[in-house]
């Protein structure tokens, strides 16, 4: 079973004011954006994990030590709850809020990745654990990555 997994990295240069007017209200998804953008470039992009010169995104397909490929860094990321994951919209658009946000469970348990629930000492709630076998860097085969310039 190939994943079909989106992931959606946003680049934003910007200013570092961050009062909000004209360019939010323009912008809804992109917080902090500066009360006097005149132009915003959004560039959306493929890489192509197949091809050899992005070989590097793609290997070690399983984590070796602290050597890990992309998609096993934002896995970790995800797991550790120091970024958040949003609901993929088939119409393709963006929503970053708090409604459309899923946790790493519901990402666990949609795409039928194999876990444990664990106990640990001093903790009252049990703790997910993951083999670096079952993270499943081997089928993402691509990202769609967006970059945003404001001007």
């Amino acid at each position: 079973m190939k994943l079909s997994l989106k992931l959606m990295i946003a680049v934003t240069l910007c200013a570092l004011d961050l009062s909000v007017g004209w360019a939010q209200r323009q912008y809804p998804g992109s917080p902090g954006l500066p009360e006097d953008v005149v132009w915003m470039r959004e560039i959306y992009r493929t890489l192509d994990l197949t091809k050899d010169t992005n070989g590097a995104l793609y290997y070690p397909v399983e984590p070796q030590g602290n050597k890990m490929n992309l998609f096993a860094t934002v896995f970790r990321l995800l797991a550790q709850k120091k970024i958040p994951a949003y609901e993929y919209q088939l119409d393709g658009t963006e929503r970053f809020q708090k409604d459309a946000e899923v946790t790493f469970r519901d990402v666990l348990d949609r795409f039928q990745i194999y876990y444990e629930l664990k106990k640990v000492a001093n903790r009252r709630d049990s703790v997910l654990s993951i083999s670096n076998s079952d993270i499943p860097s081997a089928d993402v085969l691509s990202y769609f990555v967006k970059g945003g310039m404001v001007f």
